[in-house]
């Protein structure tokens, strides 16, 4: 972790205005988190397409229940922006089976509804703590500024779900009053596979477009909380302290060796104009008569 090369104002925020932060970090980098969301999810969407009609509400809750796995390539993303090392899309594909399989087990079992979910990530995943340790940690970071999680987590719920009904209302509304169908029963009827397709589709699709800024809200905090244990502040005021008086030493040294050498060269060509000046002997001129 090289705090010289972060791209963030580093400063202890209030913990919304840490969630205000991971806010703008989702939109700055939300681009590659969603094409890596994407990648690592697909593969769910389709399995979740397969099931039959009967049951397509298990496609539903699939995707959903699976969201703490493939959310974790978009907070490595996250973790090497912030210091000028965002990394490209096939790379952090290529980390995502190792990423996805820490803690599984208890990521999908009793963490799954826990709600600073989004915080605790940070600690599996960075810190690579389990067990007593991690317990530990988390009880040093949930001292404060740890609510707003647990209100990410319900807000980020009730965010799903009410895209889910507005992008479904928005394509109701966007199709003509010509045809004469009853939209309210191919919208609601139970037996359209296509449109059981098109409701899972739509709920992956909601649950994509908020993962990014659950995340990043959660990752805030978590950065927020760390900055104010470990002071990064203050290392980063120090470090700055030291750069400007390491410069200034260079400069003076600098200055002291260019004026070493103008002096140098000073008396050198004041040497030489002295012996430039000084007459040579005459030579005596030969008088004898032949």
């Amino acid at each position: 972790m090289n705090l010289d090369q972060v791209t963030l104002e580093i400063r202890p925020r209030s913990a919304w205005e840490a969630v205000d932060l991971g806010i703008l970090m989702a939109k700055r980098w939300w681009l590659p988190m969603m094409k890596v969301w994407l990648l690592a999810s697909l593969p769910i969407l389709l399995l979740a397409l397969i099931i039959p009609w009967k049951w397509y509400w298990l496609g539903g809750a699939l995707i959903w229940w699976l969201k703490p796995i493939y959310e974790r390539p978009l907070l490595h993303i996250l973790s090497h922006a912030v210091f000028n090392d965002l990394p490209d899309t096939r790379s952090t594909f290529k980390l995502f089976p190792s990423l996805a399989l820490k803690q599984i087990i208890a990521s999908l079992t009793w963490r799954r509804f826990s709600p600073s979910r989004s915080m605790d990530l940070s600690v599996l995943q960075l810190e690579g703590l389990s067990g007593a340790r991690r317990q530990e940690r988390l009880g040093v970071l949930h001292r404060e500024d740890s609510s707003p999680a647990g209100w990410i987590s319900f807000m980020g719920l009730g965010m799903e779900f009410f895209l889910w009904i507005g992008i479904l209302s928005f394509i109701w509304a966007l199709l003509p009053q010509e045809l004469d169908i009853e939209w309210a029963g191919l919208f609601f009827t139970q037996d359209s596979t296509e449109l059981h397709n098109l409701q899972i589709i739509l709920w992956y699709l909601s649950l994509g477009l908020t993962a990014p800024f659950y995340v990043a809200c959660g990752f805030a905090l978590y950065l927020n909380r760390r900055i104010k244990l470990e002071a990064w502040d203050i290392d980063i005021a120090f470090r700055r302290i030291a750069n400007k008086r390491r410069t200034s030493n260079t400069t003076l040294t600098s200055l002291l060796f260019a004026l070493a050498l103008g002096l140098s060269s000073f008396f050198i060509d004041a040497q030489r104009s002295a012996y430039a000046g000084d007459r040579l002997p005459e030579v005596g001129t030969s008088t004898d008569a032949v």
